[in-house]
């Protein structure tokens, strides 16, 4: 025992050590650790707590609190596309350290207020969604331009690779902890506890993001988020991928949310929402691993295909309605498969996009047009959760929204099709050009 942890303190210590990364790029490591955390806390526990004020309000149905959990969600969705839209034309007149500071304000109010509304928390879900769509919006589009400038390609990969630990790190802990909190604390006081930790959290981000000294950028560059619509529209395969990261998102908008929120609603228990989360964190880490260690060109739909039926057939754990085993078994299995469908995803992408003339000028209007894909596709899911979760269709909703990730892997399959018939064709002729001359 003694052995590993000396293993693994050397490999921590190599990590952080002078040589692997600068003192800036270690201070924004430190600062996204703590944001990530606080992250996890609004991400899950706000839903919670707009559907448990809305429930202990006089007169309020735990079908009405439910309601007000899906509006907020849509609310942030279409907040988060108007700043998409915004950050993909303006985001390069404005100072990186001051998007990200003003992303960690933005949060910092949200928890704010969030408690200062206290039990009418429900009557003030514009201004949740405002604050967390703007906040989130700047602060990623920070972090994307860092990558951009502030990093070689060997530290890139390092702070990239890190970072990504530290969010599994995050999605495991996190929700544990805040739902312990709210578990023992009992309604408001148990809100105050994870809501008040979550603040810190996000003040010592603030702290070590105002104690990192970045360059300023030599001149204002010239935005592209238009240009990269427009090659979107004109471009089959880049049309492929967009509708079906679009299509893909419709579900992304309705399980991110409601699966915790139903399991608290079935058992009253935070700290079963907090496992769940935390399980499923774990899960998707260990599939995305094993998917990037074995797959490849040759095999990536292969994947992808696997990944949308093992979703499709697992919905039949809601046959009989939700039960938090059910809800648990359902999430187990598809977190774990998850990486099968992403890992691939993210190939293809890159290789649709680089297609884009000058691609590398125009990364982070390609990031945003993205986003703004699958955040409509997450409105679309949303929406139908809210038009049907009253007749007790939900279970419908689940089914179709992973039913229809099979045009999701079509969309994808159809990717490079146009390249692979020009190369037959251009080979065909050849061959009859040869047979020719013979």
């Amino acid at each position: 025992m003694s052995e590993l942890v000396k293993r693994v303190r050397a490999w921590f210590t190599s990590i952080i050590s002078i040589e692997s990364l600068l003192r800036e790029q270690k201070l924004l490591l430190f600062a996204m650790l703590f944001y990530f955390c606080a992250n996890s806390v609004s991400s899950v526990f706000l839903n919670l707590f707009i559907y448990q004020t809305t429930v202990n309000s006089s007169g309020l149905l735990s079908v009405d609190a439910l309601t007000n959990v899906i509006l907020y969600n849509i609310y942030t969705y279409v907040i988060l596309i108007a700043m998409t839209c915004f950050t993909g034309m303006f985001a390069k007149r404005i100072p990186t350290k001051g998007s990200m500071l003003a992303g960690l304000s933005m949060h910092i109010l949200l928890f704010v207020f969030v408690l200062l509304t206290d039990t009418n928390a429900h009557k003030y879900l514009w201004l949740f969604a405002a604050l967390n769509g703007i906040g989130s919006a700047l602060y990623n589009v920070a972090y994307n331009e860092i990558l951009g400038y502030a990093f070689d390609e060997r530290s890139k990969r390092l702070f990239i690779f890190i970072v990504g630990v530290c969010m599994t790190l995050a999605g495991i802990f996190t929700p544990i902890v805040a739902g312990s909190f709210i578990q023992v604390g009992r309604n408001m006081n148990g809100y105050i506890a994870a809501f008040g930790t979550a603040l810190v959290m996000l003040a010592l981000s603030v702290a070590f993001v105002l104690c990192v000294r970045l360059q300023k950028k030599k001149k204002i560059q010239r935005a592209y988020f238009a240009n990269v619509l427009v090659s979107i529209f004109k471009d089959t395969n880049l049309r492929f991928v967009h509708l079906a990261e679009l299509v893909r998102g419709i579900r992304e908008g309705v399980i991110a949310f409601l699966l915790p929120v139903l399991i608290y609603t079935l058992c009253e228990n935070a700290v079963a929402v907090g496992i769940y989360v935390a399980l499923c964190a774990v899960l998707q880490m260990l599939g995305e691993w094993h998917v990037m260690h074995t797959g490849n060109e040759n095999n990536r739909m292969g994947l992808m295909l696997f990944a949308v039926a093992v979703m499709i057939l697992t919905t039949a754990v809601f046959l009989f309605g939700f039960s938090v085993m059910s809800i648990y078994a359902y999430g187990v299995l598809t977190a774990l498969i998850a990486g099968f469908l992403y890992v691939p995803i993210v190939g293809i992408y890159h290789w649709a996009t680089n297609r884009i003339t000058n691609s590398a000028k125009k990364t982070l209007e390609i990031q945003s047009a993205r986003e703004l894909f699958v955040t409509v596709g997450k409105v679309i899911g949303a929406l139908a959760a809210l038009l049907l979760h009253k007749s007790n269709a939900l279970v419908a909703v689940i089914f179709v929204i992973n039913l229809i990730l099979i045009l999701t892997w079509v969309l994808f399959s159809r990717v490079g099709e146009e390249e692979e018939q020009n190369v037959l064709l251009t080979e065909t002729k050849e061959t009859e050009i040869e047979n020719n001359a013979d």
